[in-house]
């Protein structure tokens, strides 16, 4: 058993260890099964209830998985500040766009009503270069 299992482990790492338990046993029960069938034994089945590394390597472990998800952590939280500061962007710019719709609107009827003045004015009997300086005189008043 400790032959067999000196021969699978060294080319998996801890993780794939793990994961490979059902590798292992089918390694374990041909080498066993294979070794005591001279002897009258016929083995059935074989279990790998636990893996237990060094504590020094569980230690690795953890630290290696708490690392990988704090980075995992940190891209997201990149990801959401990216997020926020693009959809601010995109709400300033459509201010802007907004207000500058809304000053062309006010200079258009600020123009509208210069217009209707004058007009109003020359039908009042001024002319218009009297009606210019007319409102020319009011906006300083």
């Amino acid at each position: 058993v400790d032959s067999v299992l000196r021969a699978t482990l060294p080319s998996l790492d801890l993780d794939e260890a793990y994961a490979a338990k059902e590798k292992m046993v089918s390694s374990i029960h041909a080498s066993v099964k294979h070794s005591m069938e001279p002897y009258g034994y016929d083995v059935v089945d074989v279990l790998i209830t636990d893996l237990r590394p060094d504590l020094s390597v569980l230690r690795a472990m953890n630290d290696i998985n708490a690392s990988r998800r704090q980075r995992e952590a940190a891209i997201e939280k990149g990801e959401a500040e990216k997020t926020l500061k693009v959809k601010a962007s995109e709400a300033d710019s459509e201010a802007k766009h907004l207000a500058g719709v809304g000053l062309a609107r006010m200079r258009l009827a600020i123009s509208e009503g210069f217009r209707d003045s004058i007009v109003m004015m020359n039908q009042s009997g001024l002319s218009p270069p009297e009606a210019m300086h007319m409102m020319v005189m009011t906006q300083y008043i």
